[in-house]
């Protein structure tokens, strides 16, 4: 998390802890939240966060960006699903869908996706998405900014996924986790 969230977000993310229940979380999946401040450059954090996850020897790393809303039961619903990434349903404010499906010649929006049950899918967005240490572990030694843009213009979240579905990871969303990304 960031330091100088959005007062949305903020109050969300204060709810989200509190209500979720953190210390039962905390004792039950031994989580521990970082906090990554103050805001920015989002490439930056994302590897600080990595970085972070690897040294501690963790299970697992739940990218929550500032901009995005969730449901108070994210951690246990995402970590139920016992897959190497997965992310909740992210809508942008407009209601377009941040899941991608993958065209053959690259990513594009996932706008028939399933209402419920985990799918797989071409990329998920990172602003919810949870990932298997071991990914982190294969991929950080093959390029050091595991979140950044590439040529293709395509957003980090979807080179990522990319970068994981080649090294042989799959990559899921769970509609079941809905989330909002909103406007700062």
């Amino acid at each position: 998390m960031y330091e100088g969230q959005c007062p949305a977000v903020a109050l969300s993310r204060a709810e989200f802890w509190l209500s979720c229940g953190w210390a039962e979380c905390a004792r039950q999946f031994s989580a521990r939240a970082v906090i990554l401040g103050p805001r920015r450059n989002i490439r930056s954090a994302r590897d600080e966060a990595i970085d972070t996850t690897l040294e501690r020897d963790a299970t697992h790393l739940l990218f929550m960006d500032d901009d995005i809303l969730v449901p108070r039961t994210v951690l246990p619903a995402l970590l139920a699903q016992r897959k190497p990434i997965i992310g909740g349903l992210v809508h942008k404010d407009n209601g377009d869908p941040l899941v991608w499906v993958d065209a053959g010649d690259g990513e594009i929006p996932y706008y028939s996706h399933p209402r419920q049950g985990a799918f797989e899918c071409a990329a998920v967005a990172a602003g919810v998405m949870l990932i298997e240490v071991g990914v982190l572990k294969k991929l950080r030694p093959l390029r050091r900014w595991l979140f950044n843009y590439d040529e293709t213009g395509r957003t980090m979240d979807v080179r990522f996924c990319r970068m994981a579905r080649g090294a042989g990871f799959s990559v899921w969303c769970w509609p079941d986790v809905l989330c909002q990304q909103v406007q700062h």
